[in-house]
């Protein structure tokens, strides 16, 4: 059942009316992440597909911004068979192995001798950063979200000669927090594969994603503390609160006071 939800930046209010809370949660932080990405490779996509290395769930929510930010599909690498399948059935145009001696060649054969005008790479480890330099078509950009860490290094000669460039992308803005909302609430976004969990069940949640056992996104939803009924409103003022049925109206009690200064002239006093 939809929920109305919320997302408050500074002079930014985002109705999520049509937008179930889970998906809501996940769209306010790696489907921002992924959207932000996305946009830093438009006008260098060269009119042909991108490359999204790492089909996790950042990855794959990339894969799905980008057909419906740059109009076509991206071409998807990762280790993990069962994540390339998960982005073909997701959208992706191919999916390749990394380590295959074959994936270059992979990839010029999709781009048509090129290379890719844009390579996302959502692992942030040397091997993928190095895969998506080698993608590169001339003047090329690499955008690294991944923080898997360790080194990167490049012969500084090889920037003149290819005209690449790399740089890195945390999050969005909010500016791109409204526009990717209204591309989800418009419809424009197909919602990634989402597996809800209990909250009791984080640390198990966490060991999966560890392993990389977690296909899609998985959100921890907390138990209802009024089963069965939408929760309650939180209203700070007492007579909203009472209107609403939180709280039951307070009778106002009236006493009469002689003795003290203020209330000589025989003047009730209401509580």
């Amino acid at each position: 059942m939809p929920t109305m939800s919320s997302c408050r930046m500074p002079s930014t209010s985002i109705p999520t009316a049509t937008c179930r809370s889970e998906l809501a949660c996940l769209y306010a932080c790696s489907g921002i992440t992924a959207f932000g990405a996305v946009k830093k490779a438009v006008g260098h996509d060269a009119g042909k597909p991108i490359l999204v290395i790492g089909a996790g769930g950042v990855g794959l929510m990339g894969v799905r911004f980008a057909k419906s930010v740059l109009g076509r599909e991206p071409i998807v690498a990762d280790i993990d068979e069962n994540k390339r399948k998960l982005a073909l059935e997701n959208g992706a145009v191919a999916a390749l192995d990394p380590r295959d001696k074959e994936a270059r060649k992979q990839i010029m054969e999709l781009t048509g001798g090129t290379g890719v005008g844009a390579a996302i790479d959502f692992v942030g480890a040397e091997a993928s950063a190095q895969f998506g330099v080698r993608a590169l078509g001339r003047g090329g950009r690499l955008i690294v979200v991944g923080l898997f860490g360790g080194t990167f290094s490049m012969p500084l000669p090889m920037f003149a000669f290819t005209g690449c460039q790399i740089m890195g992308s945390v999050t969005g803005s909010p500016a791109e927090m409204k526009e990717m909302m209204d591309l989800v609430t418009g419809g424009k976004v197909t919602p990634v594969p989402v597996i809800k969990r209990k909250l009791d069940e984080a640390d198990a949640t966490l060991q999966e994603l560890r392993k990389g056992l977690i296909m899609g996104r998985a959100v921890l939803v907390p138990v209802s503390p009024w089963p069965g009924r939408a929760p309650r409103p939180r209203l700070r003022d007492r007579s909203a609160r009472a209107a609403a049925g939180v709280l039951p109206a307070r009778r106002a009690r009236c006493r009469s006071r002689t003795s003290t200064p203020s209330s000589r002239s025989g003047r009730s006093i209401c509580a």
